[in-house]
């Protein structure tokens, strides 16, 4: 705890490495350790690892996809209805 009081106010980039912690990918949608390198980063026990996501990384990508599709396409759907609407009334 010392040299953490010793270096208060010093801005560290990076931390000093120790035995039985390990940096390790993890899946931001369930929180487990990821087998992809997802850009998502923590630091770990290695004697209290949680469990790998079955997620590849890829069917969220897909998903997440169709779903700004599905949204764009709704909006659309309703603009077409509101003009459609308008022109009725003139």
């Amino acid at each position: 705890m010392t040299e953490i009081y010793d270096k208060k106010g010093v801005q560290e980039k990076t931390f000093p490495e120790y035995d039985g912690i390990v940096r390790k990918a993890y899946d931001p949608g369930n929180g487990l350790l990821a087998r992809y390198s997802s850009g998502s980063y923590g630091w770990y026990d290695v004697n209290n690892l949680p469990a790998y996501s079955s997620s590849s990384g890829i069917t969220r990508a897909r998903d997440n996809e169709e779903n700004e599709n599905n949204e764009d396409s709704e909006k659309t759907t309703a603009a077409e209805k509101q003009t459609a609407a308008n022109s009725d009334e003139e």
